[in-house]
């Protein structure tokens, strides 16, 4: 028996959750950077950056591989729900058992202080797999309240040992790695408790193996968007110069707000949207595009907003680099904007499942979000590498249109 469709104040609510969550979850790991950053040494700082890198990419990984599918795949009645959420989780949790080894040998390749901030890692991936997943199939479910719970428990307790670090005279990254990602664990513990969800690690993958027609494509596309990314941040280090991304990354760090509330309204919409992507696909569209202009509005505002933001408060957010991040605050601007059109899109092929169409996009676009930049870098500078990343953006956003267009009107043609 199929679900029934959710009314728009169900709807609404649950995109408040979702957002709300979002804030949370991003907040918390913005928390402890933060809070490192005081307590720690330069060089244990960098240790305990390292560590929270990995666990970026281990989740990022990890989620496309897990997490995104069971969004448009929940199940139909209670049974098959909680069957799939069970397999979801289950193969996250395995995935993160079997990233143990692997960050390990990280470790002993670091060794000190580093190497240990590690170990505590690799100890607390299939935790941190658990907490993750758990909350994905939460929202998959329609129960972001549970997400928020947990995320809430995660960062109040991580809180709490951070402030009983504090008392130390010398913190080491190793202890404050374990007091945030201990917390995780409680975290965990209540979204199963609450969705009645044993995490039993998936020994042979099943989740995986079964969708992989939208895992292994999901992965493709975190791979190369994250590394294409990474790839033109060193480039324009080499073209330009460090100050030149150290303005670039300025700007971009103040418009946080912009991906996070994309991010939060993902998460929910998604699952919202599939169940009339099959017989009305023209409102996944007509919802994507409303998303898009929202966002690329919020960019808008956002952008005005930093342009008369007075230097005081601006040189107390980001200090010295304040007054090099002003410098490319419009060409950045107009990539925040450019990214929320094309976010809107993007949850629209999500929810259609088109994971291959995603994938061909970035054939197209990742050598644009390469090289615009650095021919931007060589023609201006700072300035220049920003209005690359502008371009490079736009086209990017060009094609995730074209391409939403593409499968709806195709699959409205299927249903004539």
């Amino acid at each position: 028996m199929s679900q029934p469709t959710p009314s728009v104040g169900g709807t609404g609510r649950r995109l408040s959750l979702g957002v709300v969550d979002q804030i949370v979850a991003s907040g918390s790991n913005f928390v402890a950077m933060v809070l490192a950053a005081r307590l720690l040494s330069v060089d244990d700082f960098g240790a305990f950056s390292l560590a929270m890198l990995t666990y970026n990419v281990a989740v990022g990984m990890i989620r496309a591989l897990c997490g995104e599918a069971i969004l448009v795949r929940p199940g139909e009645n209670p049974a098959e729900i909680r069957q799939r959420a069970a397999a979801s989780v289950g193969s996250a949790v395995m995935l993160g058992i079997l990233a143990v080894p692997v960050i390990a040998a990280l470790g002993l390749v670091l060794g000190g202080r580093p190497g240990n901030s590690m170990f505590v890692m690799a100890a607390a991936m299939p935790v941190l797999m658990a907490q993750d997943s758990l909350r994905f199939s939460a929202f998959a479910r329609r129960m972001p309240a549970v997400a928020l719970v947990s995320d809430l428990v995660w960062l109040v307790l991580m809180g709490v040992g951070f402030a009983v670090l504090r008392q130390s005279d010398s913190p080491r990254p190793a202890l404050m790695v374990l007091c945030w990602a201990v917390p995780a664990a409680v975290g965990a513990l209540a979204s199963a408790v609450w969705l009645r969800l044993l995490p039993v690690p998936a020994l042979r993958l099943g989740w995986v193996r079964s969708n992989r027609d939208l895992s292994v494509p999901y992965l493709v596309d975190f791979v190369t968007g994250q590394g294409s990314g990474q790839m033109a941040v060193y480039l324009l280090a080499v073209v330009a110069s460090v100050g030149a991304v150290a303005s670039i990354r300025g700007a971009q760090t103040l418009f946080g707000p912009v991906p996070i509330l994309q991010t939060g309204a993902m998460i929910v919409l998604v699952p919202e949207m599939h169940r009339s992507a099959r017989q009305a696909p023209e409102r996944v569209l007509k919802v994507a595009a409303i998303a898009g202009a929202a966002f690329a509005g919020l960019g808008v505002v956002v952008t005005a907003a930093l342009w008369v933001l007075p230097d005081s408060v601006g040189t107390a957010l980001l200090g010295d680099t304040w007054r090099s991040a002003t410098e490319v605050l419009i060409p950045v601007g107009i990539a925040a904007t450019a990214s929320g059109l094309l976010a809107g899109a993007s949850i629209g092929l999500r929810t259609l499942a088109a994971a291959d169409a995603i994938v061909r996009i970035r054939l197209y676009t990742t050598p644009a979000i390469i090289g615009l930049p650095v021919l931007g870098a060589v023609l201006g500078d700072a300035t220049g590498g920003a209005y690359g990343i502008a371009g490079a953006t736009m086209w990017g956003c060009g094609w995730y249109w074209w391409t939403i267009r593409t499968e709806v009107g195709r699959r409205s043609a299927a249903l004539a």
